[in-house]
């Protein structure tokens, strides 16, 4: 699974914004890996190389077999930061995500079990609050997640129900290290980005 932006396509962050961003979601992502390492009494990392604007049809474009069957968790944020935060898993990471974790097989094409979804959006929801949090601390804002939704179809359908109001995103291929292996996901940051610009320069 890849992500990278779209030809052509102009963010609304600086270079020097986007680092400033990559390296708060990073603390959050600490913090999850810590979190989720003493609840699943594994010793687990997570980390993002970097932060990427996209658009829609762009990063439909890059992420492959983005007609296959997709989970994710939708999360939305309030307060001083409105907007969404959608963490995802291709079939085939969310189904290895849950062996690694939970020991669980689940067969090619198999669905995944109810066990398996409920870690899955365990995580997914440990790791969108932990970003949050570091977002919030780190600008000494006031950002309160909503209740998490559980989401399943296609990449787009998935992507969808999060309805964009604008054309810009923030797209971060997150890596979930445990015992050597990668386990891939992808969180997308969709911001109410005036919002966010006020709150970068806290950081």
């Amino acid at each position: 699974m890849s992500v990278a932006p779209s030809k052509d396509f102009k963010g609304a962050l600086s270079k020097e914004e986007l680092k400033k961003l990559e390296n708060v979601v990073n603390t959050g992502m600490m913090n999850a890996g810590m979190v989720l390492s003493q609840l699943l009494k594994k010793n687990i990392d997570l980390f993002i190389p970097e932060i990427i604007m996209n658009d829609r049809d762009g990063l439909a474009e890059e992420i492959r077999f983005s007609e296959n069957h997709f989970y994710g968790l939708r999360i939305r944020m309030n307060g001083d930061l409105n907007g969404n935060l959608l963490m995802m898993f291709s079939r085939e990471n969310a189904a290895n995500l849950a062996k690694e974790l939970l020991g669980s097989e689940t067969s090619p094409g198999e669905k995944l079990t109810e066990d398996a979804k409920s870690v899955l959006s365990e995580i997914s929801n440990i790791v969108c609050s932990s970003v949050m949090n570091s977002i919030s601390n780190k600008a000494k804002a006031s950002v309160t997640p909503s209740v998490p939704e559980f989401l399943e179809g296609t990449f787009m359908q998935v992507l969808d129900v999060v309805k964009p109001e604008r054309t810009k995103f923030l797209s971060m291929l997150t890596e979930f290290n445990h015992e050597g292996n990668d386990l891939l996901g992808v969180l997308l940051f969709l911001p109410d980005f005036d919002e966010l610009l006020q709150l970068i320069p806290r950081f």
